[in-house]
């Protein structure tokens, strides 16, 4: 499944029911998906060290493989 964007402009305005949804739909908890579930507390913290060295938002699979936690392909 992927991702899509919607500018906020390209939508219709909201109404009060929507907006009365949306306010109700934040108060209940967040449900992980079995095949999304959350990263481990010692894999979030790598990517965050990851992140502040290579200053950068996304670690791509070459930062991985620079820093030995993968092994490229052709070994």
């Amino acid at each position: 499944m992927s991702i899509v964007r919607i500018r906020q402009c390209d939508l219709p305005p909201l109404t009060d029911e929507d907006i009365k949804r949306l306010r109700e739909s934040a108060k209940r908890p967040i449900v992980f998906d079995e095949d999304c579930m959350p990263l481990p507390d010692e894999i979030a913290e790598r990517n965050d060290r990851l992140r502040i060295k290579y200053k950068t938002n996304r670690i791509t699979k070459e930062i991985l493989i620079a820093e030995g936690y993968l092994k490229p392909k052709s070994e």
